[in-house]
């Protein structure tokens, strides 16, 4: 996987994320780290600027990645 097709996915993940009800001005998927093997493991952003698994809208970034990568087949 190239950097161009990460950043589409992180792109339709980033605008799935806009449109969800939870969602604040803030929040945004802001990277990846992607494994030797292809798979793709999001970055985010938390509220304090720090990413976190413990954040409250942790749930939300983890339903709009299935959401994608789903619709993707990834």
């Amino acid at each position: 996987m190239n950097t161009e097709q990460v950043e589409a996915i992180l792109t339709l993940a980033n605008n799935k994320l806009s449109q969800h009800p939870e969602y604040e001005s803030w929040m945004c998927f802001d990277g990846a780290d992607v494994s030797p093997h292809g798979k793709i493991i999001p970055t985010f952003k938390t509220k304090d600027g720090k990413s976190g698994f413990l954040d409250e809208k942790y749930p939300v970034y983890q339903k709009v990645w299935i959401e994608t990568a789903s619709e993707l087949n990834l």
